[in-house]
């Protein structure tokens, strides 16, 4: 009986907590009780890995290494949180400020390349599992939260952030 949904959140520290979390699950094997997994920012990669260990076990840790072998350099732009987040509280509240101008505290791009290239995430065994994903993000072309079934969007998230 699958009576059981997860929720992974975003932010570099509860990316990290939850990569850790669903090592522990996977390794439980749990997957038969969960009913639906709902995500946002680092939790949807976090997500992408766990549910892809669901068919191919090492998916799992190699999502949950990309932590702390492949994020410590180029990923945080730490000059850009006060900024970013005065950009993006104006933006919200009205102010018209465009989209090149709105800033990023962590380098997405980075994330994406070490997903397609160094931590490679096996597409097809994401495809494979039963258990839908779903993933929360803010449009920046449309300006509004939108709800992406991640295996529908895998790896094309490039247009939020």
């Amino acid at each position: 009986m699958k009576n059981v949904m997860l929720y992974l959140g975003g932010g570099s520290m509860m990316g990290i907590f939850g990569g850790g979390i669903l090592k522990r699950l996977s390794d439980e094997r749990v997957y038969d009780k969960i009913e639906t997994i709902y995500s946002v920012s680092a939790g949807a990669f976090n997500a992408a890995y766990f549910i892809a260990g669901h068919i191919k076990s090492e998916q799992i840790d190699i999502g949950a290494s990309i932590y702390y072998e492949n994020l410590q350099e180029d990923f945080i732009f730490s000059d850009c949180v006060l900024p970013a987040a005065r950009s993006r509280l104006m933006r919200r509240s009205g102010f018209n400020i465009e989209d090149r101008n709105v800033l990023n505290v962590v380098n997405v791009d980075h994330m994406m390349s070490v997903v397609r290239t160094t931590k490679i995430l096996d597409i097809e065994a994401l495809n494979q599992s039963t258990i839908p994903v779903y993933v929360k993000v803010f449009d920046l072309k449309e300006m509004r939260i939108v709800y992406l079934n991640l295996k529908e969007e895998t790896l094309s998230l490039e247009r939020c952030d």
